[in-house]
């Protein structure tokens, strides 16, 4: 059996921002199933697809540069496979690229990069509170399942202002974990997420 790995990259927009990361991926094996292209499955009793997301999207919040890498069972082009994933799609998830890979280990994030659209009468009070979460040395918080303390400051690598939208950049650790919505509630903004202003604009691999 031949096996083929591939790396695509793929916006989630519109409406489906609004569905988990486990209804995307159900999405992502109908639209397999819908095209016709068959994806390797995992071994055992339950077998799953063998699809890898980079760093999954957390709902509400919409994507421009996703990765999804998938163990394909037949080679295809990544032109033709492009052209295939477009045209089967639904409403809000589109296909950038396809890149064919010669090894088997699974995509990792190093960073992740965002931008929210700011109210224009809150642009300069949210830009100095940036400055100062940038400027302090710690940033704790609580983590709601455990009641863990962590401390993300060191993972917020960029934070700033640029007209009316706030750009972020974190890294991504194996040791601790920081979202999007940390950063927001520290800035008074927790409630953006579901709002639709928010995106995630890259996903940097390692």
């Amino acid at each position: 059996m031949v096996q083929t790995r591939v790396r695509i990259r793929f916006s989630k927009q519109g409406d489906l921002r609004l569905i988990s990361h486990r209804d995307l991926l159900r999405t992502f094996e109908r639209l397999f199933r819908r095209a016709a292209i068959d994806v390797r499955q995992s071994e055992g009793f339950h077998p799953k697809p063998r699809m890898n997301f980079a760093s999954p999207l957390a709902l509400g919040i919409a994507g421009l540069d996703e990765v999804l890498e998938v163990d394909l069972v037949d080679f295809i082009s990544p032109d033709e496979l492009l052209e295939t994933l477009n045209r089967h799609t639904v409403p809000g998830l589109s296909f950038h690229a396809v890149e064919m890979l010669d090894h088997t280990r699974k995509a990792q994030a190093h960073s992740l990069c965002y931008a929210a659209a700011l109210p224009e009468s809150d642009v300069e009070q949210i830009a100095s509170s940036a400055a100062a979460l940038m400027a302090r040395p710690t940033c704790v918080v609580r983590r709601e399942h455990d009641d863990r303390a962590v401390d993300i400051r060191p993972l917020i690598e960029d934070l700033r202002v640029e007209g009316t939208v706030l750009q972020m950049k974190l890294l991504v650790s194996d040791q601790i974990g920081v979202r999007a919505r940390d950063v927001l509630e520290e800035l008074g903004l927790g409630d953006l997420e579901l709002t639709g202003l928010v995106t995630r604009t890259a996903v940097e691999l390692k």
